[in-house]
């Protein structure tokens, strides 16, 4: 699958049209900061849209210096928060069992629509990566996410 097209498919449906108004990291933003202000300010890891490319391009570098080949590490990251579009963006601390179930049944339904019965390839791909804990690319991607946590906070100490 190529994470270019499956982005593009994405941020061309009413859920990627919805995601690119939607904020990250909203326990910190002030009330009277537009999403425009926000996502300028911080960078693409702020916008729920542009934060799965972001979260691609250190999937790469990730994978680059590990010397691994994972396209299954990039498409999970180019699709991951797909069912945000749904559920909503769920801040890490906050995250529970119940709304990783609801995301889970968003992220297929939302494939499901985008991609016809080709769902079914990609949620073998992103499922266990994203929710099985046991699947040592499970521990990399979380890694890669962490790594956009802090690069991000590090922007709004500066």
């Amino acid at each position: 699958m190529k994470t270019e097209q499956l982005h593009q498919t994405f941020e061309q449906s009413d859920y990627g049209q919805l995601l690119q108004t939607r904020t990250r990291f909203n326990d910190f933003k002030p009330d009277w900061t537009t999403t425009e202000q926000w996502c300028g300010l911080l960078g693409d890891d702020v916008n729920n849209l542009g934060h799965m490319p972001y979260t691609l391009s250190l999937a790469e570098r990730f994978t680059e210096v590990q010397g691994i080949e994972s396209t299954d590490l990039h498409v999970t990251a180019i699709t991951h928060d797909w069912g945000e579009a749904i559920i909503g963006d769920i801040a890490l601390p906050s995250k529970s069992e119940a709304g990783e179930t609801a995301e889970r049944f968003a992220y297929k339904r939302i494939a499901r629509e985008l991609l016809g019965e080709d769902y079914k390839a990609l949620s073998k791909i992103v499922m266990p990566i994203l929710f099985d804990k046991s699947v040592p690319e499970a521990d990399m991607f979380r890694s890669i996410e962490y790594v956009g946590y802090c690069s991000t906070a590090l922007k709004a100490g500066r």
